[in-house]
């Protein structure tokens, strides 16, 4: 899963390592990136949304964690 995450352009790459592996908030994760709260949130949306293309592109299996909405 991390060599596919690295192939993904910086953006994508630097909104899911702070918000899904580092744990920072919407807030915090803006604060770092100096975005708006809007732009992690859908930014975010669309590196996860990519990031599991690319892992079933792999042949690798990727499962949303339960509840995950994001």
């Amino acid at each position: 899963m991390y060599k596919t995450l690295h192939r993904l352009k910086t953006s994508y790459r630097q909104v899911i390592i702070l918000r899904k592996i580092e744990g920072f908030s919407i807030q915090e994760t803006a604060q770092i990136l100096k975005w708006s709260e809007s732009k992690v949130k859908s930014t975010l949306f669309r590196a996860l949304r990519t990031l599991e293309e690319q892992l079933k592109k792999g042949g690798t299996a990727y499962e949303r964690p339960r509840g995950d909405t994001t």
